[in-house]
């Protein structure tokens, strides 16, 4: 059967940077010997039911940037079929071959849940839990779960853990029994599937305990516990975050603070943080750049700046800060630093670089990048930021916007190999297997879509307008790691996050306007048009 490993590259400790931030490498070896890397900082393009969004089969198998895939497995309990298909294709790789990802070609990753469907549901129980399906909420028991994706022999599974599926906030005592739960269930999958026995995919478990800095701390213990003379951290691979749990957490809490490690135990309740009196309120959701810019001020006036705890041993001498990185290191205050670290459901550039920089996440989704395809952006933001933009710049175009109409530039520049700035040549599309499409020839960069193009696409309804933003959207993420490992071990790389924060947009307000066109378009057709038309008009009259 396949292996998985995670070796970090030596310690950025032994260079000058100051950061958290670290390199290393995803291995797959696969049982006829063939290897798949992953190097990290890096990325996992999401799917939904499977698929990659907007992306066809080719274009998935073409692309560099789709290596490595997410799958969830709420999306593919539509039937009421129990268990789901997957784990009963008769293949030696059932995931990969149901889905068509060669297992030569992709690493899969596999959890229950979209950890962005913060919907609320039943409460989870003892011995289950409650997640949202296509058909509505689904009971899923952890064992016969287990079971059912161990034999789908994907290779990395994030674990069930006991996520509140209920409104915030959460009692002292909801969050123990997650913590009792989640570490309960893992025991139970590593002692029935042990990674040496060569059957198991390499194991992620998702670190509980919301915005309570004991609860997540007391997890992270929880896993130094021993099952048959090991101890149970030992036989992850890594540990995964959910950021979109943290902020519906905060978001229902209101205003708060979060200060310095020796103080947060002080402040900070099981399930609340208490204000501190003389010190900056902070809205959970304050953007960075805001936040950035607010810390400058209260420099230059004297008064006391928002404190935002750390537990990272390399502190970067910066005043931007990630407000979920105390919880994050809460969370790693006793994994060992070998383990692979994921983020899901980043929002933005910025959350990645700063994550990074601040936290030394190693991993994280896409989700954020396709969604923006599926709006009608096409991003061109570049790490190290260009020194020619003013601040706030936007992180890409909003194809939907009639300035767009007569554009006739590419999408970008920059050199991109996607199939939007360098597309296939209609003559060369393959038809079987003997014609493998990663090796077809590219056309001349002159050959690129072009802005106006994709726009009359975009307002005419036609689909391929977002697969080829799809494809460049990855493309922009793949440059975008790449560029970040490259910078991560200089001694600039904090200045230069510093720097791109400042230059980018953080608030990402081109995508709310791009959702604002989009469904103006995709209103624009259909069953109540003139209705639609009427109220609109009135509207504006009005």
């Amino acid at each position: 059967m396949s292996t998985i490993s995670f070796t970090l590259k030596p310690d950025p400790s032994s260079s000058s940077t100051a950061t958290a931030g670290r390199l290393g490498t995803l291995l797959v070896t696969r049982p006829d010997g063939a290897q798949l890397d992953l190097e990290t900082p890096n990325f996992l393009a999401s799917t939904s039911r499977g698929a990659v969004p907007h992306l066809s089969r080719d274009h998935v198998l073409a692309s560099s940037s789709t290596r490595g895939l997410h799958v969830t497995y709420d999306s593919l309990c539509v039937l009421e079929q129990s268990p789901p298909l997957p784990p009963l294709y008769p293949s030696e790789r059932p995931m990969h071959d149901f889905l068509a990802y060669p297992p030569s070609k992709h690493i899969l990753s596999l959890s229950l849940r979209d950890t962005d469907d913060t919907r609320t549901a039943p409460t989870n129980g003892n011995d289950f839990v409650n997640v949202w399906t296509a058909r509505g909420v689904r009971r899923t028991v952890p064992k016969p779960f287990h079971d059912d994706v161990v034999k789908c022999h994907v290779d990395i599974l994030e674990a069930i853990s006991d996520i509140p599926t209920t409104a915030p906030p959460y009692s002292q005592r909801r969050l123990e029994k997650s913590v009792e739960r989640t570490s309960g269930w893992l025991a139970d999958l590593l002692r029935r599937h042990r990674p040496e026995e060569g059957s198991t995919p390499g194991i992620l478990v998702n670190m509980v305990g919301g915005t309570s800095v004991q609860a997540r701390k007391a997890f992270a213990l929880a896993l130094q516990e021993t099952l048959d003379g090991r101890k149970l951290v030992d036989d992850l691979l890594g540990v995964s975050f959910d950021l979109a749990h943290l902020r519906t957490i905060l978001d229902a809490a209101g205003p708060t603070i979060v200060v310095e490690e020796d103080i947060i135990e002080k402040v900070q309740t099981a399930d609340s943080v208490v204000l501190v009196e003389e010190h900056t309120v902070v809205q959970p959701t304050l953007d960075i750049v805001e936040a950035s810019t607010a810390a400058a001020e209260d420099a230059e006036d004297g008064s006391p700046s928002t404190l935002i705890a750390s537990t990272s041993t390399r502190q970067p001498d910066t005043s931007t800060r990630h407000p979920l990185v105390p919880y994050l290191d809460a969370s790693l205050h006793s994994i060992p630093p070998s383990k692979l670290r994921v983020a899901r459901s980043t929002r933005s550039p910025h959350d990645v670089l700063l994550l990074i920089r601040d936290t030394g996440i190693d991993l994280f989704d896409a989700r954020w990048v396709q969604d923006a395809a599926s709006v009608g952006v096409a991003l061109t933001f570049v790490f190290p930021a260009p020194s020619d933009l003013p601040p706030s710049s936007d992180v890409g175009i909003n194809l939907y916007d009639a300035a767009y109409a007569y554009d006739h530039q590419p999408l970008t520049s920059l050199p991109c190999d996607c199939i939007a700035c360098a597309p296939l040549p209609p003559s060369a599309i393959p038809h079987t297997t003997s014609s493998p499409s990663d090796a077809l020839p590219r056309t001349e960069p002159d050959a690129a879509y072009r802005r106006s193009y994709i726009h009359h696409l975009l307002r005419t309804h036609e689909m391929s307008a977002h697969a080829l933003l799809a494809a460049h959207n990855l493309s922009v993420l793949e440059r975008f790691f790449a560029s970040i490992r490259h910078h991560l071990l200089s001694s600039e790389f904090g200045e230069e996050v510093e720097r791109f924060v400042r230059t980018y947009d953080g608030r990402m307000k081109l995508l709310e306007q791009a959702r604002s066109d989009w469904k103006d378009v995709d209103l624009a057709r259909g069953k109540g048009r003139l209705a639609r038309e009427k109220v609109k008009m009135a509207e504006a009259e009005g």
